[in-house]
């Protein structure tokens, strides 16, 4: 039953990443699942409960901090900045193994995530949530980082937060409609900001 229930969350994220939430119907992801759309209403009350739970697994559960923003006090910058590096490399992985779209696997993915923000408030709140604990992650490492003269301490602190923060999502954002980001070049755009404010 169990099974059943995370291959047909597994298969709907497929669907909807694809086709979006309006453009999937029950008897894709039924078919998809190799059930009846009969049968899927034994492991779900309808499309909107199986949307959610796409959401909570492939959105909002892929997205979180992997730790807290206590555990990240007395880590370097640069030890932040290759823990998040891994976190990408991961994420990326993830969506190309869900997605399964090829090139486009970036970008059926960020249609996904913004679909969910916009279809479901509770996702849109959860993902506001998310971000404001990101921008408090690299705050807290930055201002350690500034006190232990690894990074200049004439820059704001919450500004750099911002800037690497925006940096990242607007990149892979914008690279998601070409052909996606590759690692190296988020990579190359987070070790250049820290060379920049390096002291």
């Amino acid at each position: 039953m169990k099974n059943t229930k995370e291959r047909i969350i597994k298969e709907a994220a497929k669907l909807f990443m694809k086709q979006g939430f309006d453009g999937t119907s029950v008897a894709e992801i039924g078919t998809a699942v190799g059930i009846s759309p009969s049968s899927l209403f034994s492991h779900f009350k309808n499309k909107e409960e199986i949307y959610e739970n796409t959401i909570e697994k492939y959105v909002l559960n892929s997205l979180v901090t992997q730790k807290k923003v206590e555990d990240y006090e007395n880590f370097s910058l640069r030890g932040l900045l290759d823990c998040y590096l891994q976190r990408v490399r991961n994420l990326m992985g993830y969506v190309e193994d869900t997605a399964q779209g090829g090139s486009k696997s970036q970008v059926q993915y960020a249609y996904f995530l913004l679909e969910s923000s916009i279809k479901n408030e509770d996702s849109n709140k959860k993902l506001i949530s998310l971000n404001s604990q990101e921008l408090d992650m690299w705050e807290e490492v930055i201002k350690y980082a500034q006190e232990n003269e690894e990074v200049r301490s004439d820059l704001d602190a919450s500004v750099l937060a911002e800037i690497f923060r925006y940096s990242f999502v607007g990149m892979t954002h914008c690279l998601a409609i070409d052909n996606g980001a590759t690692i190296k070049q988020v990579e190359n755009m987070l070790n250049t900001f820290y060379k920049i404010i390096k002291k």
